[in-house]
């Protein structure tokens, strides 16, 4: 028996692999289904569009230990409603890093939650399956041109998707560059920390009356506004 809550007929054995094929699987396997539920982003690895094989759920959950439910609302949904509660980490600074690195056709998206990389629509679909990069690594079918199999370390259960392996590799190397992206922002806003600290450390008002607590709105619009005039001033700088 293996270790997963969908219908044990859901594993197959393909290329020697004992497998959940993903594009091939019946959703009367999948026991269980919610109108409203918080995905357990730390777990999760893969987010399925399955819009156009369920009449009621758009999105197969699959989480780690192959714990699989399906979702009322569609992958484009449940992404977006994550990145609405990120301060930072949000899809404006997505597409604003993508725009940077010439990302320009189906962009990765990275929150503080997971690193999300998109498959191709599958049937006509607006919407897109995707995959936790963080957690999930892929190796290529050795019969199957277009096929790859998703795996963890400690899963003995892998996910077969039909993909090009040329295009997961691409996909995996965008998400690569903005992670790395990311962390020289993080490297700059830590530069500023230190000058920020020195100039407290040396200002002769440091009683706790002089110290204020600010919300996240504060910093929210302050990153905004600080990243606004720093892309004003740059371009001026290219008129001039």
């Amino acid at each position: 028996m293996h270790k997963t809550n969908l219908n044990q007929a859901a594993i197959k054995k393909i290329d020697g692999i004992d497998c959940i094929d993903i594009d091939h699987l019946p959703m009367k396997y999948v026991n269980h289904k919610f109108k409203s539920r918080n995905v357990n982003w730390s777990n999760l690895l893969m987010l399925v569009d399955i819009s156009r094989q369920s009449k009621k759920y758009a999105t197969l959950v699959i989480e780690k230990n192959m714990n699989c439910y399906q979702l009322y609302d569609s992958t484009t949904t449940i992404i977006n409603h994550q990145l609405e509660k990120e301060c930072f980490l949000n899809d404006k600074l997505s597409n604003s890093i993508c725009n940077e690195l010439s990302i320009s056709n189906k962009r990765p998206i990275i929150h503080s939650q997971a690193s999300l990389l998109p498959l191709q629509s599958r049937n006509n679909s607006r919407y897109h399956s995707w995959i936790n990069t963080n957690l999930v690594d892929y190796t290529v079918s050795g019969r199957q041109s277009n096929s790859v199999f998703l795996y963890t370390p400690d899963e003995n259960i892998h996910i077969k998707i039909n993909e090009r392996p040329s295009y997961l590799k691409k996909k995996f190397n965008d998400i690569q560059k903005i992670q790395l992206f990311i962390i020289d922002i993080r490297n700059h806003f830590d530069l500023i920390s230190a000058e920020i600290g020195k100039s407290i450390s040396n200002n002769p008002n440091t009683t706790p009356a002089c110290r204020y607590g600010f919300t996240e709105q504060h910093y929210r619009r302050f990153i905004y506004s600080f990243a606004e005039e720093i892309y004003l001033s740059s371009s001026q700088n290219k008129k001039d």
